[in-house]
């Protein structure tokens, strides 16, 4: 593995929908966000090590993306 490539994180493929109903008075809407249940990472940082874990050559910092949600909007006018 090339060391410029250790943070490579690839490619997204997010697919989020909505689809709702409305009236004078209400709205509801039904959602999913990452419908494909896409685990592609949101970030991948390398930074160095700076000696404070021998042995530890790198360090990675890798925040996850949130899988698949759901749900229902419901909005009422007064």
């Amino acid at each position: 593995m090339e060391a410029d490539n250790v943070v490579y994180v690839g490619a997204l493929n997010l697919v989020n929908t909505r689809i709702g109903i409305e009236s004078d008075r209400w709205t509801a809407i039904f959602y999913i966000d990452n419908l494909t249940d896409d685990d592609t990472p949101a970030l991948a940082t390398q930074f160095p090590n700076f000696n404070n874990f021998p042995g530890v050559t790198t360090a990675f910092h890798v925040v996850p993306r949130r899988g698949r949600n759901a749900g229902l909007t419901l909005l009422h006018r007064f």
